[in-house]
C-alpha cells in the first residue's frame, strides 16, 4: 500500500530516532571500550598478582586468591558483553544514524531549493521505512546469534 507522507511528520520522527541512535550509540560504544579496557587491564592485573604470589610466599595464598577473582571477572565481563555485543550494536547504530542524517540532509536539500513534491516526500519516507526494517532484521540476527 502507497500511501503519501508526511515531511513535517518524517522530520519529527527523522530528529526523534537520531536522538534517541545517538544516546544509544555513544553508550554501547561506551560499555564497548569497558570491555576491552576491563579485559586487557584486569588480564594484566591477573598476571601480575601470579608473578607476585611466586616472589612474595609470605602472601601466596592472597595473591593467588586475588588473581582467581579478577581472572573470574574477566569471564563473567566477556559473557554480559557476549549476551549484549555492544560493539555489534554501536556498529549497527552508526549506520543507521548515516543513514537517517543522510535523509534529513536530502529534506533540507530539497526545501532549500524549493523543489519538494509529494514524490520526493515519498521516495525519503521509503528510505526511512527501508532503513527501520534493516535496523530491525538486523537487531534481530544479533539477538538470535548464538
Amino acid at each position: 500500500m502507497k500511501i503519501d507522507a508526511d515531511i513535517g511528520l518524517l522530520k519529527e520522527n527523522l530528529d526523534s530516532e537520531i536522538k534517541k541512535l545517538n544516546s544509544r550509540k555513544k553508550d554501547d560504544k561506551l560499555k564497548a571500550s569497558f570491555v576491552v579496557t576491563y579485559g586487557a587491564f584486569i588480564s594484566g592485573l591477573t598476571t601480575v598478582l601470579i608473578g607476585l604470589s611466586s616472589y612474595l610466599s609470605k602472601y601466596e595464598i592472597y595473591f593467588s586468591i586475588a588473581a582467581l577473582i579478577t581472572s573470574a571477572s574477566v569471564t563473567v565481563i566477556q559473557a554480559w558483553d557476549k549476551f549484549y555485543n555492544h560493539k555489534k550494536l554501536w556498529i549497527i547504530q552508526a549506520e543507521v544514524l548515516h543513514g537517517y542524517e543522510e535523509i534529513r540532509e536530502d529534506i533540507s536539500h530539497l526545501e532549500k531549493a524549493n523543489r519538494i513534491d509529494q514524490n520526493g516526500i515519498n521516495e525519503c519516507y521509503e528510505r526511512y521505512k527501508k532503513i527501520n526494517k534493516n535496523w530491525n532484521t538486523n537487531w534481530m540476527e544479533l539477538r538470535l546469534a548464538e
